[in-house]
């Protein structure tokens, strides 16, 4: 539990438990000690000659209370006309049970505008007080945040972090029949983590997939795609490995973003263009999630030590993403960033709980000093020393949760089945027929004594086929010519029969056979499943042996 000391003022006489005051004398401190709590004022800290003086009240107004703190004792007034020339210190007997790691003592002060802010504070275990340097004086109290009841909250708040949702609504595409045009066929994992559509908006095809987690995703898609320009928030996945120094890349020819939480990545679809979209908590987004994770909790504790400092925590927050995503040289504190993570860089992919614990560890570890880079600038009475108690808090809480998230084995459970029982990975296919089938847009011929096969397959992936049969037992033959296809059958190029255009001797070929093709000899020739002989393509007439 971290205790503090939060100004606040009661105009009812009756709750005063003490009172003192002491002349301001020139060549020594002014001492004043009232219930326990003591006011010293330095040698040349107030004009000589006013009177100081210090009112202990019991209790604390509710409403008076800063977020996130707890009375922990009285109230305290200190007034000294002119005001401090130079900071004081007042001292207040430490709660039972206090030390450096368990509770963790801070005084809290109010300014002269009725804002709440924490001042420098020091622990003297072998006196059991807890002493607080102020530049002014004002109004206070003992209270505490209670750090047990912060790791509950941050351990619900982060539960509710990986298993939540976004509430994203459904991408909108235009045009989608037209997209699916010409046998182009979408299929995808089930869930409702991922939302994506796919369609034609402004001439262009366009995917659009959506991150309805609350954590940070990485989608990976074909190179030859493009981000639609303005249409997405996201981190380029390459400028955020480098900012936080993970030694991890990507399958080769695609690229990758970081995407958010409720946001939608816009993807342009070449025309013709087949591909495969991932979405996954890969190591990067992973970190990235965590880094926001413990900033979000540095803010809210930063909110308590008081508004000023709040105020610019949630902005460093907001800025966080700027750091990461920059294309620039990285910044002193991004370099501070990856400086602390070198630790982790042996992590490649969150493979095991154990994997995506050690990175949230070490995420966490390098949150106060990032979050403390940021507010440097922050205009707060002796700003260093608060935002190193500030962090000390931070660190403890997360620390605290950290144990508790090690032993949840159902949160890793969800984390490893975005695209279903036991699969991490949630996949969007796009098969379009025109990739891979004009590829077999052309005329095949193979001869061998009195045998023959000629295959042509037109640009609409339309053709003939043509091959002799003989009349059993002598050595008339006769030409068969089918109408055929060429289609995708399970992502493999495939010869229906689909007429029969001039029957051969014997039975014909029946409507709906179905023949597998591939390329071979660099696309020199065609394999067919029922044709073990090669049949080379138009201008390579040859007679491959029988």
């Amino acid at each position: 539990m971290a205790t503090f000391t939060t100004a606040c003022r009661s105009d009812d006489p009756s709750n005063v438990v003490g009172e003192a005051t002491a002349k301001i004398q020139a060549g020594s401190a002014t001492t004043l000690t009232a219930a326990g709590i003591t006011v010293t004022v330095p040698d040349g800290g107030a004009a000589e000659g006013p009177t100081v003086k210090l009112t202990v009240t019991e209790g604390v107004e509710s409403p008076l209370l800063a977020e996130g703190l707890d009375a922990l004792g009285p109230s305290v007034t200190v007034d000294v006309p002119g005001g401090l020339i130079q900071p004081a210190t007042v001292t207040f007997p430490a709660p039972p049970g206090v030390d450096d790691e368990s509770v963790i003592p801070v005084v809290a002060w109010q300014d002269g505008v009725g804002e709440w802010r924490w001042v420098p504070t020091t622990y003297d275990a072998s006196q059991g007080t807890v002493s607080a340097t102020v530049d002014h004086f004002s109004f206070g109290f003992l209270g505490g945040i209670d750090v047990k009841k912060w790791v509950s909250d941050r351990w619900d708040s982060f539960r509710n972090f990986i298993t939540g949702r976004a509430g994203a609504a459904q991408p909108r595409c235009g045009d989608e029949a037209a997209a699916r045009a010409n046998g182009v066929q979408v299929t995808s994992d089930r869930g409702d983590r991922v939302k994506w559509c796919f369609g034609v908006e402004n001439g262009r095809r366009v995917l659009k997939v959506t991150n309805n987690t609350r954590t940070y995703l990485q989608i990976t898609y074909p190179e030859t795609w493009r981000v639609a320009d303005g249409a997405s928030v996201s981190l380029d996945f390459d400028t955020v490995a480098r900012a936080l120094g993970a030694a991890v890349s990507k399958p080769s020819g695609t690229a990758a973003r970081i995407v958010d939480g409720g946001d939608t990545l816009t993807l342009i679809v070449p025309d013709g263009a087949s591909g495969r979209v991932t979405v996954e908590s890969s190591v990067v987004a992973w970190t990235v999630s965590a880094i926001f994770f413990g900033a979000e909790t540095y803010a809210l504790v930063a909110r308590a030590a008081g508004s000023t400092l709040g105020t610019a925590a949630r902005n460093a927050v907001d800025r966080l993403a700027v750091l990461l995503g920059a294309t620039s040289e990285a910044t002193p504190e991004v370099r501070a960033l990856s400086e602390c993570l070198k630790g982790m860089r042996g992590l490649v992919t969150l493979e095991t709980a154990d994997t995506a614990w050690e990175t949230l560890k070490f995420a966490w570890k390098c949150v106060p000093e990032l979050m403390k880079s940021q507010l440097q600038d922050v205009r707060i009475f002796a700003a260093g020393v608060v935002l190193s108690m500030v962090g000390t808090a931070v660190g403890a809480i997360l620390t605290a949760a950290h144990l508790l998230v090690t032993g949840a084995r159902d949160l890793w459970d969800h984390i490893a089945s975005l695209g279903g029982r036991s699969d991490a990975i949630y996949d969007i296919v796009i098969d379009d027929p025109a990739a891979v089938l004009n590829a077999y847009v052309g005329k095949y011929e193979w001869s061998c004594g009195d045998g023959y096969i000629g295959i042509e397959i037109g640009p609409d992936r339309t053709g003939r086929m043509e091959s002799w049969t003989f009349k059993e037992g002598t050595m008339e033959s006769r030409l068969e010519v089918l109408a055929i296809r060429l289609v995708l059958k399970q992502g493999t190029p495939t010869i229906v029969v689909d007429r029969v255009i001039q029957p051969g001797y014997g039975t014909s070929t029946p409507v709906g056979t179905e023949y597998t093709v591939q390329l071979i000899d660099g696309g020199k020739a065609l394999r067919m499943n029922d044709f073990f002989t090669p049949i080379p393509r138009e201008g390579l007439w040859m007679e491959y042996p029988c």
